[in-house]
C-alpha cells in the first residue's frame, strides 16, 4: 500500500510526500540503527525500483511495468537480447 500511495503522490505532483512515504517503508525494512532513507525521488523509476525490492519474488514487476508504460523500455535496457521490435 505504501508503494501505491507513493505512486499516487508522485503522479499528483507531490514528490516530497512520495519521498516521505517511501522513506517510511524503507525504515520498516532497514536494520535497526541504520539509516536507509533516500534523499530524493525524481521519477516513477525510483518507485519501480522500490517495488522490485519490496515485492521481490512476488511476480508483480511485470504488471507494474506494463501499467506504467515502462515495460518495453526496461526490457530493452536490462535484457541481454536487446534486438526487440519497437
Amino acid at each position: 500500500m505504501y508503494l501505491i500511495k507513493a505512486e499516487g503522490q508522485l503522479e499528483s505532483g507531490s514528490a516530497t510526500d512520495a519521498l516521505t512515504t517511501i522513506n517510511t517503508l524503507r525504515k520498516t525494512r532497514s536494520i535497526s540503527g541504520q539509516d536507509n532513507s533516500l534523499s530524493s525521488i525524481s521519477s516513477i523509476d525510483d518507485i519501480l525500483v522500490e517495488s522490485g525490492v519490496d515485492l521481490c519474488g512476488e511476480f508483480q514487476c511485470w504488471f507494474d511495468l506494463k501499467r506504467t508504460g515502462k515495460l518495453v523500455e526496461y526490457v530493452k535496457k536490462y535484457n541481454a537480447q536487446r534486438d526487440l521490435p519497437t
